[in-house]
């Protein structure tokens, strides 16, 4: 070995060939052994040391296949510098699917270094025992088909999963394959944010779901003209629309004894199942149910969120049937309340009636007792006061004062509305009421017909009633 192969740290292949001393096998210019690199022990200031040598020609010693060599080794070094530098993950396989090759960034990736990997064959160390089968497929498929793209999940040397995008490149030479290169991207953080937001976007469409449910039940509420157990019923359909499966999701809502299902009910083990209460009160329960088997839903039968939902859709359902019981009863209440004023108003208008009747009565009654009183009684008491001596008269006229005040209201009545009017005017005036003519007022108070009209003339002007056509028996009457 030279000098300067010494201090390029340069040395001859052994048993494990990697890809930079084949390389430089196939290309070799000279019937001198093959050299290979050691890619990890290069240093960039031999390097640079080498490329000046060979740019600016200034080592006459070297003859043309020498520097050829050199320029090849100087491709192959900073090949391999570029490689072990690629931020990405790089593995080189050998057509019997042996690693010829792996950089710097797999190395860190997976743990696992250079001389544990180069030479092993498949199942790689990172393929994992689950999936191996169809890592194996893959693997197979690649080296026949040639250069594609596929996103696996691997596994590191301390067990930790992560997942990588793996672009393969089939490198042949006159129609025979040399190698397979793999290039990795880890794509584990993209997969989990991936995974986050499908989880997150499946959350907010559960979300909506379960809102438009809430929201429909809730627009229920302001139907008017619904009975009870149409509102159940139509409750009943908006609730399988909001599971996470709404094909495979019924529902069924008991209350009071009666059942409201909907079309596809069936019994199922997989349920949930809420009470219905009212004032505190269980008068039923709501009941949804998933037709599947629990193993075809990742996210177990129902999520929490569902279990929410029911709950929430029961205590609404309280609450409405609390509201609707309540309106009920001041429906209730109203209608008997208003019977009860048409009642009520029936019976005032036949009181009415009846006390109007009774006063009727008793104003006719006391017209004919006054009548009879001044027609009957009170010319006779007169005659007797003119007949009596001194004692007996003092107590006819008191007999005539009192009946004249229990018989005749009217004349005091008349005495203050009427202060005009002389003493003589308002008798007159009580027997005209009364029903007594001119005649008879004239015999009773014996005085001349023509007193008697003149002084009913003179009572007409004091009344008011003097050009009035009315007779002066209705007017005095009205009163």
């Amino acid at each position: 070995m030279s000098h300067k192969e010494s201090e390029l740290n340069i040395k001859q292949p052994n048993k494990k060939k990697g890809i930079a001393a084949k390389a430089a096998e196939e290309f070799k210019l000279t019937d001198e052994p093959a050299i290979a690199i050691n890619l990890g022990d290069c240093h960039d200031k031999y390097g640079e040391r080498l490329r000046t040598a060979i740019t600016d020609n200034k080592k006459p010693h070297l003859d043309e296949n020498t520097q050829k060599n050199e320029i090849l080794l100087e491709k192959v070094r900073f090949a391999s510098i570029l490689a072990n530098k690629s931020p990405n993950p790089i593995i080189g396989i050998n057509p019997d699917t042996s690693i010829a090759y792996v950089n710097t960034a797999l190395e860190k990736l997976t743990g696992y270094s250079s001389d544990e990997l180069i030479g092993l064959k498949i199942p790689h160390p990172w393929w994992i025992e689950s999936n191996l089968k169809e890592t194996r497929q893959n693997f197979e498929k690649t080296l026949e088909i040639g250069d594609c793209k596929v996103e696996k999940l691997f596994k590191k040397k301390n067990g930790e999963l992560f997942w990588v995008e793996v672009s393969s490149t089939v490198i042949k030479e006159k129609e025979q394959l040399q190698y397979v290169l793999f290039n990795w991207v880890d794509i584990t953080e993209w997969k989990r944010d991936k995974e986050a937001l499908r989880d997150t976007t499946y959350e907010l469409k559960e979300s909506v779901k379960e809102l438009d449910c809430l929201y429909k039940v809730s627009l229920l509420k302001d139907v008017p003209d619904k009975t009870l157990n149409e509102f159940l019923q139509v409750v009943v359909f908006l609730i399988p629309p909001a599971g996470q499966h709404p094909e495979r999701t019924c529902a069924k809502i008991t209350f009071e004894g009666n059942e409201f299902k909907t079309d596809n009910f069936e019994n199922s083990p997989n349920k949930l199942t809420a009470d219905l209460r009212v004032a505190g009160r269980s008068v039923g329960t709501v009941e949804v149910y998933y037709l599947g088997h629990e193993s075809e839903n990742n996210k177990g039968t129902f999520l929490e969120e569902k279990r929410a939902l029911v709950d929430t859709i029961a205590r609404e359902m309280g609450k409405y049937i609390t509201l609707i019981r309540a309106d009920e009863r001041i429906k209730v209440t109203h209608e008997r309340l208003i019977t009860e004023q048409i009642t009520l108003t029936k019976k005032n208008v036949a009181l009415k009636e009846i006390i109007s009747q009774i006063e009727n009565e008793k104003k006719q009654s006391a017209f004919f007792i006054q009548s009879n009183i001044n027609k009957i009684i009170m010319p006779i008491l007169r005659k007797l006061r003119d007949k009596a001596g001194p004692d007996e008269k003092h107590y006819i006229l008191l007999l005539l004062n009192s009946l004249e005040e229990i018989s005749s209201p009217f004349i005091n009545e008349l005495e203050l509305k009427y202060s005009e009017l002389f003493p003589r005017e308002i008798q007159i005036c009580n027997m005209i009421k009364n029903g007594m003519t001119t005649k008879e007022i004239a015999s009773n108070l014996e005085i001349s017909i023509e007193t008697i009209r003149s002084q009913r003339k003179s009572i007409r002007r004091k009344l008011g009633i003097a050009n009035n056509k009315i007779p002066l028996t209705t007017f005095l009457r009205q009163s």
